[in-house]
């Protein structure tokens, strides 16, 4: 089942195929960039269709301008 997250701190993206990897990439963010202090995340559960979508979205600049023009 995939997975999504955003840093309510940051803003920052995450997404995975699976709760155990999402959760890494959470834990991997918080001490790279929040000095290893757990901070807030907005989790969703999403479709494999959404998921497969955002992967190859992820892979234009366009889309994470689009992400960080909204969170600002």
């Amino acid at each position: 089942m995939p997975f999504t997250a955003r840093c309510v701190s940051c803003g920052y993206v995450v997404m995975a195929n699976k709760r155990k990897t999402l959760g890494q990439f959470m834990e991997d963010h918080d001490s790279k960039s929040h000095k290893g202090l757990d901070s807030r995340w907005i989790t969703a559960v999403i479709t494999h269709i959404d998921y497969a979508m955002l992967v190859s979205a992820s892979k234009v600049s366009a889309f994470w301008n689009a992400i960080n023009t909204r969170l600002k």
